[in-house]
This record gives structure tokens, C-alpha cells and sequence, in this order.
């Protein structure tokens, strides 16, 4: 069996030189493997005690849903400190109220220096004291403004106890418990893994007699190795780098899974198409289910 997969591969690329080579459609099939689109490992940025998980491994997840909370006790207090000093008007007022006074002080020995009653000593103290006022209001509305931006720091830090999910998708793996430390270092655990499901990905091998002819855009007909399923697929990326080894090179593909009918990880088959044939599906997609983000079909 080993042999033979790998003849019929050398006689797939072979066929797929041949017919390009003459600019007709695409009609070889290429072995392809079906992955998630995205697997992201849910860890905390900062360490601390999970508190709580809402999902368990196999459950459906909605961007943006609640998955983890790390205790967050002190986190709570530095914020509540850190709003009340916010909100603090105390120095502002009391600077703004020296200030009026420094002012009508100044105002009044000016006046008084004019008709001799006060040396120029005492006028110039009293301008000294209201600039000196004016500097004080100005320290306090920036205390102010610097106990603001400290409560939106200390915000972040909380939400940084809450873990959210970063896409629609489900949970494939679940690591620590309530109890358990989250640790922020890369060599521990993840606490979740979550995967998106739609749309998935398709990675296709080719040989390199389809370098420059499969290109993002080009459409392709993929079924999973056991034959269930049949449904249209997008080339999004191809890798502009060759393997020496083995003279392949990659092509991902985009493929709708808006039911997530298909589980990532099943082997599949992926026929290219061009816009004659991608035409001639789009144009049965009633009866084949073919079209571009039409459902997935299943055979019976």
C-alpha cells in the first residue's frame, strides 16, 4: 500500500505537468490534509490561581465569551483605590483657593506700595506667593490626571485576569483546573487550546510543474478521503519557497465550514479548476452543492 500511494503520487504530478503544460483545466487530484484555520493555546499573561473555567474540552466557543478567571482579589482593591483617587477634588480646590487669595494679596500691596504703605520688599513677596499658587494648582490638576491614568492601568491589570476567547470556534484541549497556578512561562502548560473550525484550512503538496499556475484566487474542488464530503475551496496563500528534498511546494486553501460538518485533521483530495470548470459547478450548485459558500454536500 505504501508503494503504491507513492506511484500514484509520482503519476498524479506527472499527469498535472502534462495537462498544464497545454493550458487545459485542472483535472488531477493532489493529496491534502484538512486542518483548523486557526489553534491558539489560551494562556495567562500574568501568573495567579485560576479561579474559574467556563468550557470544558469539546464545548463550542463565541469570540470574545468569558473561558477563564485567575483570582483577582487585590487586583479589585488596587482599582477601587485607584478610582477614589480619581475622583479626588480636594487639592484642586484647596490649590485653586490659595491661589485666589495669593492673587487679591498681590493686588492689594501693589496698591499700597503705590501710596508707600508697603516696601517693594513686601509687593514683590506677595507676586512671588501668587505665582507660587498658580504653580500649586497646576501640580494638583496634574496629580489629578495622573491618578486617572493610573485607575485605567489598574483596569488592565484586572482584565488581564480574565481570559477571553479570541475567535468562534471550540475547545480541542483542556490542561489546569480551578486551583491549579497559571504561569505565563512558555515551557508551562497551556490552560486551553481552542481551534477554528470555519473556515478551515487545506494544505495541499504539489510538484513543482504547478509553481506559478496555482495562485491565490484559483478555486478547487476538495473530498475527504472517506468520500462523505464534497465542497469548494479558494487557494489564499502558496508559499513562494520550493522544498529541495522533495521539489514540492505548499498551496493553503480556504475552505467553508459553516456547520463545521468537516472535523479538521481528515485527509482529502483537492481537484483545481479553472474558470471554465469552476463555471460549469457554480452553475450546478442547485443539485451538487458546489458553489463557492454553498453547504457542504455528504454522500450517501
Amino acid at each position: 500500500m505504501k508503494y503504491w500511494r507513492r506511484d500514484r503520487r509520482r503519476l498524479l504530478a506527472v499527469m498535472a505537468g502534462a495537462v498544464l503544460g497545454g493550458l487545459t483545466p485542472f483535472v488531477t487530484a493532489h493529496e491534502c490534509l484538512i486542518e483548523s484555520n486557526r489553534v491558539v493555546e489560551i494562556r495567562s499573561p500574568v501568573e495567579g490561581l485560576i479561579a474559574k473555567v467556563t468550557v470544558e474540552r469539546g464545548d463550542s466557543i463565541k469570540a470574545g465569551q468569558v473561558l477563564i478567571e485567575l483570582d483577582s482579589t487585590v487586583e479589585r482593591a488596587a482599582v477601587e483605590v485607584a478610582q477614589y483617587r480619581a475622583k479626588m477634588m480636594g487639592p484642586v480646590t484647596a490649590a485653586r483657593s490659595r491661589l485666589e487669595f495669593a492673587r487679591k494679596k498681590a493686588t492689594r500691596f501693589s496698591s499700597l506700595q503705590g501710596q508707600s504703605f508697603v516696601s517693594a520688599q513686601q509687593k514683590d513677596e506677595a507676586e512671588a506667593e501668587a505665582r507660587l499658587a498658580e504653580a500649586e494648582v497646576v501640580n494638583a490638576t496634574e496629580q489629578r490626571e495622573l491618578a486617572r491614568i493610573e485607575y485605567t492601568r489598574a483596569l488592565s491589570l484586572l482584565e488581564q485576569r480574565t481570559l477571553r476567547s479570541p475567535f468562534d470556534g471550540y475547545v480541542t484541549d483542556r490542561n489546569l483546573n480551578v486551583g491549579d497556578l497559571a504561569d505565563p512561562n512558555a515551557a508551562s502548560l497551556a490552560i486551553l487550546r481552542v481551534s477554528e473550525l470555519d473556515p478551515l484550512k487545506v494544505v495541499v503538496t504539489l510538484p513543482l510543474a504547478l509553481m506559478g499556475k496555482v495562485k491565490t484566487g484559483v478555486r478547487a474542488k476538495v473530498t475527504t478521503e472517506d468520500g462523505l464530503f464534497t465542497a469548494q475551496a479558494e487557494v489564499s496563500s502558496v508559499d513562494a519557497e520550493l522544498d529541495a528534498k522533495s521539489g514540492t511546494f505548499r498551496a493553503h486553501l480556504k475552505l467553508a465550514n459553516p456547520d463545521n460538518q468537516i472535523p479538521a485533521g481528515i485527509r482529502c483530495e483537492a481537484e483545481f479548476l479553472n474558470s471554465s470548470t469552476a463555471a460549469q459547478n457554480s452553475g450546478a450548485s442547485a443539485t451538487s452543492s458546489m458553489s463557492r459558500h454553498a453547504p457542504l454536500r455528504k454522500r450517501q
